[in-house]
C-alpha cells in the first residue's frame, strides 16, 4: 500500500501547484523586458521535486 499512498501525495501536490490563478500578470516595466530566464524543474519524487523548486526559487530571487 505505500505505493498507493505515494500516488495520492503526488496527485495532491500537483493539484496544489497547477491550480489556475485568477487575473492577469502585471506587464513588465519598460526596459525590464529585455532579459528572460526560464527555469525547468523535472518531477522525480515528491520530496526531491519540492526541494528542487525551493532551491530554484531561492536562486532566481537573487538574480
Amino acid at each position: 500500500m505505500p505505493v498507493r499512498n505515494e500516488e495520492n501525495e503526488m496527485s495532491l501536490a500537483l493539484e496544489k501547484i497547477l491550480l489556475p490563478t485568477t487575473g492577469r500578470p502585471e506587464p513588465p516595466v519598460a526596459g525590464e523586458a529585455e532579459f528572460r530566464l526560464d527555469i525547468t524543474v523535472v518531477f522525480t519524487t515528491l520530496e526531491s521535486t519540492v526541494e528542487a523548486l525551493r532551491q530554484a526559487g531561492a536562486l532566481a530571487s537573487r538574480l
